[in-house]
């Protein structure tokens, strides 16, 4: 044993600490005294120390904390962890020099091996450091600016305490390799890993509450068990990386998610942004999400497996109505919906069969790389498929062109229907015609014919009018229709009908003058009346004659027409 390990062995007490730490620090300087000379093979040259805690059941805690506050005093350094477990029964903080902002020295925590267990087997081997601390914040804190390195280590707590394990407000985290094992499973986690800053919408202070700083954060290749949130990011948890994690089957949260960044701060509005979440594994049984964000941006979430979700799961993804413009690239996702995006501002692509993408505005500007389309699909009553130029346009100009294929045998790539910026729809000659062109002002001509439609709306002068020409050769305009009404503008009285039943036009309502076709060459008027009559006495010589028949056709006898009647 060095002399630095028998040091801490023998004051393994709390209140020894300081004195341990200020002997180290001023040893250390001095190559020439004991704890200088056994170290200059090791922490002169390397930064490492071999750590004294012991593992036999004894609470570790002031032994940790008098190494740690060594290296801090030391200018940083390592700190390996023996294999066995090492009980900490309090809390472990990170000194800094107390400055605004504090600031503390680079330190790596290194142990000899992680738990990793693909069916959440209880850990086995390596270096464990069961962590019972019930800090309102964490069993391990740190809010000092620097870097905090833990790698290869298995945190547990079987105190059965609530109290996260990792928690800080400036100091940027790099962990890798380390598992998480909380005392809780499935829905009755209770316990978070890692928590990133606090709710205060204060940077590089030095309270516990404070916003997060320490950007550059990487949580990777981790595993999680019986834990709520494995990670969580608060005000200002800006550029984190959460990579290759696994969160295993034993964690949960039914009102939450795996993974969970909420920027919002207790006053302000500002956002947590930039952060990376990629290719993590995530146990879905027991959350209501995987992954959930909120009052966040520019998050880039990408190739997250997402498995065996349950009644308890809502959606794979959340994003609230508070997040906007962040992108979800889908791994495996078990649920539908997988994505779940209140604001629609955000842009989730798809890779599960079934599931819709939703996508951002683009810009496709190269007409040799024409963007296909198999099939467009526009979901809910009030949803709209908007076409608008950009920029500004004459009426003349065409906002949209459907052309036949360019493969086809006769008019190949012709165009066949476009609309201008206008309102007017074209229908080219070119090719086959067919389908419906509403609109008040649209236009279509093909083959010498013509017909236009305008009707009246807004912007609009009354009078608007429809107008048919079908062109050259005596061509017919059918319609096939059971009848026509005609009514006066604007819902007005009913003026006519044409068919409804009826060989000819029936003259307003049903009681009114019927005028029809009764037989060949015979018009049937039901009524008939003569409007503006004045008294006649002298008629003039007969200058043509009517002849009337009754239903039959029989003649009926003559009518009188005089040249004049006075």
């Amino acid at each position: 044993m060095s002399t630095y390990n028998r040091v801490v062995a023998a004051n393994s007490s709390a209140s020894l600490a300081p004195t341990v730490r200020e002997r180290l620090a001023t040893e250390m300087a001095d190559p020439a005294s004991e704890v200088g000379a056994s170290l200059s093979g090791t922490f002169a040259t390397t930064g490492e120390v071999r750590s004294a805690a012991a593992t036999d059941g004894s609470d570790q805690t002031a032994v940790i904390q008098a190494e740690l506050d060594a290296l801090y005093a030391g200018g940083g350094g390592t700190l390996v962890l023996p294999i066995g477990t090492i009980v900490c029964a309090g809390t472990i903080t990170l000194i800094n020099d107390g400055t605004t902002p504090p600031k503390q020295p680079a330190i790596t925590l290194r142990g000899q091996g992680t738990h990793w267990s693909g069916r959440g087997t209880a850990p086995v081997g390596g270096t464990l450091v069961d962590i019972q601390g019930t800090d309102t914040y964490g069993k391990i804190k740190t809010n000092g600016l620097g870097l905090l390195t833990i790698h290869a280590v298995t945190f547990r707590d079987t105190s059965g305490g609530s109290t996260p394990f990792i928690y800080t407000t400036n100091t940027t985290l790099h962990i890798s390799g380390c598992s998480f094992v909380g005392s809780k499973a499935g829905v009755a986690c209770d316990q978070d890993a890692l928590i990133l800053g606090g709710i205060n919408q204060i940077e590089g202070g030095s309270g516990w509450a404070d916003g997060f700083q320490g950007y550059g954060t990487i949580i990777a290749n981790s595993f999680f068990s019986g834990i709520r949130t494995a990670i969580k990011g608060q005000a200002f948890a800006n550029a984190v990386v959460v990579r290759e994690n696994t969160i295993w089957t034993t964690c949960g949260n039914p009102n939450g998610a795996a993974i969970e960044w909420d920027g919002r701060p207790t006053t302000g509005s500002q956002y947590a942004a930039g952060c990376v979440i990629i290719g993590n594994l995530i146990e879905l049984p027991n959350y209501k999400y995987g992954i959930r964000l909120a009052q966040c941006a520019a998050f880039n979430i990408t190739a997250n497996n997402l498995y065996d979700s349950t009644a308890t799961t809502a959606a794979g993804y959340y994003l609230d109505a508070t997040s906007a413009t962040n992108v979800v690239y889908e791994g495996y996702t078990s649920i539908n919906p997988a994505f779940v995006d209140p604001s629609s501002t955000n842009w989730f692509y798809a890779v599960t069969q079934g599931v819709l993408s939703a996508l951002p505005p683009a810009r496709f500007l190269d007409d040799n790389y024409a963007t296909e389309f198999r099939k467009i699909l526009i979901s809910s009553g009030d949803s709209q498929f908007v076409v608008q130029p950009a920029e500004a346009q004459s009426d003349s100009s065409m906002t949209q062109i459907i052309k036949r294929s360019a493969l086809e045998a006769t008019n190949p790539g012709a165009e066949i229907w476009h609309m201008q910026q206008n309102g007017a729809v074209r229908f080219d000659p070119t090719a086959a015609m067919s389908g419906n062109v509403v609109g008040p002002y649209t236009e279509w001509s093909a083959g010498g014919r013509y017909w236009s439609g305008v009707g009246t709306a807004a912007g609009q002068a009354n009078g608007s009018q429809m107008t048919q020409d079908s062109g050259p050769g005596g061509s017919y305009f059918d319609l096939r229709n059971y009848g026509v009404r005609f009514y006066d503008h604007n819902d007005g009285p009913l003026r006519a009908i044409v068919g409804a039943g009826v060989d000819g036009i029936k003259l307003g309502s049903a009681s009114d003058a019927v005028v029809q076709r009764a037989a060949a060459g015979v018009v049937d008027v039901g009524k008939l009346a003569v409007g503006n009559s004045a008294p006649a006495t002298t008629p003039g010589s007969v200058a043509k004659k009517i002849e009337v028949f009754d239903a039959s056709g029989t003649s009926l006898g003559f009518v009188a027409v005089y040249s004049s009647i006075t």
